[in-house]
């Protein structure tokens, strides 16, 4: 098991999102908010348009 630390957006629920660009104490899109985790590594389901994409070898963490 891996830990996830990332910083950005809340996410929008039961409320209208705030609108672009988005920082840790605003509210984004469910997806807005996936597409970051996805990208940071986290495998991402059922959010249509989000892909679990490789993360940068940089930011990966040693197991």
């Amino acid at each position: 098991m891996r830990n996830l630390t990332l910083g950005g957006p809340l996410v929008a629920v039961g409320r209208e999102p705030a609108p672009a660009p988005w920082h840790g104490l605003s509210y984004a899109p469910l997806q807005a908010v996936a597409i970051r985790y996805a990208a940071a590594g986290a495998e991402i389901w059922n959010i249509p348009g989000v892909e679990t994409m490789p993360a940068p070898a940089e930011r990966r963490m040693a197991p």
